[in-house]
């Protein structure tokens, strides 16, 4: 039997829609009175993710195990285990190329284009990831609208390629998909709406003239992001191979969010029909676009509530709870509203922020925006990935846009043990986390064994 800290832990691996990995089998620990259920987020293969459940359970168990003991209560561990690591989601300093000297104008054109190799490694994974039958065309595409030349046709041909493949895979037909979906496709409806194709090929076209800087202004966010070393990650490249990576960039986004909602969902109905759980709390946990995941999954547990769910630097929206968010004329809610709306966990809702996790104050927001427009500084500002960004993060701001009496928001220094509220979205900043993994530390696992109501046993 396998263990992480002396409790019991089963392995959930799941392929992109959900269903059993080949080979893999559905099984969950026996004989206890609570399950914690685990997702890990992007840019993680099994054994990054089998590393973030070791150290931060381990460090859960150091903190509460013998409280536990001595409530009567017996736990075990469910580490979900999805494919959300076959792409680049950034370029990072050695991708690119330095603009040659005289070359377009200010500090924006010094960060020069993306690599040629680099580019083609991003398109490989990312035909990986979605699935792409015929890869090696897909990477002549890449090629050939790579090029440039101040022409449409190359880039148009990408861009239909890139919206056919992500149509392909619209997921299940159930109410909460259709939500999910839809809050999806309302983010990045640049891309998927042919009525706005000529935008993001009119773009492409652009940055393969002389001169071309992305549109970015001298100074500001381009010579910040180059002081600090920033530029490569969020985009402030430019040239058409950068434009092109940054186009492949934000369909892998899309496909992320995408596949963790859907994922998610088969998650929320394999829990509802595991017959060894009958009586057990089931505590969700999740990290990045684990978050997702998992609050996915708790949209879809009906009968059967997590008793708590706890996010941790969620990467999907900040409004992804809220009500009345203003957005394209209309006035919506998030995709999740339901959860808390509903009273959908019968515990608390425990979610992690902060303005140091530049992987969602910054990069998730960029991602979200087709016209590559970057934060007018070094870091998070309220307009660009803060709370006055409707493309804004969960991990970066917490949940914004709750009614009245819903949520509450406070400044934990993770010493001791937070008091958190049933029923209630419990918004925590925890500037102690200094990046966006920085999740397993004693300081969170205060917050996971506060989420489990142990403060008091």
């Amino acid at each position: 039997m396998a263990d992480i800290a002396g409790l019991e832990y089963t392995k959930l691996l799941l392929a992109a829609d959900g269903s059993l990995a080949p080979g893999a089998t559905a099984d969950y620990p026996a004989g206890v009175t609570d399950v914690i259920v685990i997702s890990h987020g992007w840019h993680v293969d099994p054994d990054d993710a089998d590393g973030i459940y070791h150290k931060l359970i381990g460090n859960l168990v150091a903190e509460a195990g013998r409280q536990w003991a001595g409530a009567g209560r017996k736990f075990g561990v469910v580490g979900i285990f999805w494919p959300s690591d076959k792409f680049r989601d950034d370029l990072s300093a050695e991708g690119f190329v330095p603009a040659p000297s005289g070359t377009g104008t200010g500090a924006a054109a010094a960060f020069g284009d993306a690599k040629e190799t680099a580019l083609l490694a991003q398109a490989k994974d990312l035909a990986a990831f979605l699935q792409i039958g015929d890869a090696d065309e897909f990477l002549a595409e890449v090629k050939r609208a790579a090029k440039g030349n101040g022409k449409n046709g190359d880039a148009e041909v990408l861009v239909k390629r890139l919206q056919k493949e992500v149509r392909k895979r619209r997921g299940g037909r159930s109410a909460n998909l259709a939500r999910i979906r839809k809050e999806t496709e309302r983010e990045h409806a640049e891309l998927l709406d042919p009525a706005r194709r000529r935008r993001i090929i009119a773009d492409l076209a652009a940055q393969g003239t002389p001169g071309a800087i992305n549109n970015l202004k001298a100074g500001g966010a381009a010579a910040a992001f180059k002081k600090t070393g920033r530029g490569a990650a969020l985009g402030v490249l430019s040239g058409i191979r950068a434009g092109v990576a940054r186009l492949l960039n934000q369909f892998a986004y899309f496909e992320m969010k995408k596949r963790a909602g859907v994922v998610g969902t088969e998650v929320g109905r394999r829990l509802v029909a595991a017959a060894e759980l009958d009586g057990v709390c089931i505590h969700l946990v999740g990290h990045s676009f684990g978050a997702r995941l998992v609050t996915a999954a708790a949209l879809t547990m009906g009968r059967r509530h997590p008793s708590s769910l706890t996010l941790l630097q969620g990467a999907f929206s900040h409004n992804g709870f809220g009500t009345g968010i203003v957005h394209d004329g209309e006035t919506i809610d998030g995709a999740f509203r339901k959860v808390v709306a509903g009273k959908l966990v019968d515990g608390p809702i425990a979610v992690t922020h902060t303005w140091n996790d530049t992987a969602v104050g910054l990069a998730y927001a960029a991602a979200s925006r087709v016209s590559g427009t970057v934060a007018s500084s070094i870091g998070v500002t309220r307009w660009f990935g803060g709370p006055d960004d409707i493309f804004g993060g969960l991990g970066a701001n917490g949940a914004l846009r709750l009614a009245t009496g819903e949520g509450s928001s406070s400044t934990f220094d993770g010493k001791s043990v937070p008091a958190l509220r049933d029923c209630h979205v419990n918004n925590l900043l925890c500037d102690f986390i200094v990046d966006h993994n920085d999740v397993t530390r004693p300081e969170v696992a205060r917050i996971l064994k506060a989420s489990l109501a142990l403060q008091g046993s």
